[in-house]
C-alpha cells in the first residue's frame, strides 16, 4: 500500500517547525550522568554504603535453595503419591480376584 503524495504533504505541513529534528537530537544525545560507570575496583556496596533498609535500594541477601514453604508442597505431593499407590494396589487386588473367579468358572 502506498501513501498518496497529498497525504504525505499534509503530514509534513502538520509538523511543528523543528519538532522532528529535536526528536532525533534527543535520541542521539547521551543519557544519564557522565561517568556513571565506576572506574575503581570498589564493590558497589562499598561505593554507595548501602545497607538493607536504609532506603538506598539495597536489600538483605537471600540464599539460594528451596523455599521455606517447600515442605508444604512436599507434603501434598507425598499424600497424592500415597493415595495413588493405594488405588493401584486396590485395583490390582480386584483384577487378581476377577482372574481367579474366571479360572474357577472354566
Amino acid at each position: 500500500m502506498t501513501m498518496p503524495p497529498s497525504a504525505l504533504r499534509e503530514m509534513i505541513a502538520a509538523e511543528p517547525a523543528g519538532f522532528m529534528k529535536a526528536v532525533v537530537g534527543d535520541n542521539r544525545a547521551p543519557s544519564g550522568r557522565a561517568g556513571a560507570i565506576p572506574t575503581s575496583g570498589q564493590a558497589s556496596s562499598e561505593r554507595h554504603g548501602g545497607t538493607p533498609g536504609d532506603g538506598t535500594g539495597w536489600s538483605r541477601e537471600i540464599p539460594l535453595g528451596p523455599s521455606m514453604h517447600q515442605r508444604y508442597v512436599d507434603q501434598q505431593l507425598d499424600a497424592a503419591a500415597a493415595k495413588d499407590r493405594a488405588e493401584l494396589i486396590e485395583r490390582d487386588a480386584k483384577l487378581k480376584a476377577m482372574q481367579k473367579m474366571a479360572e474357577r468358572s472354566k
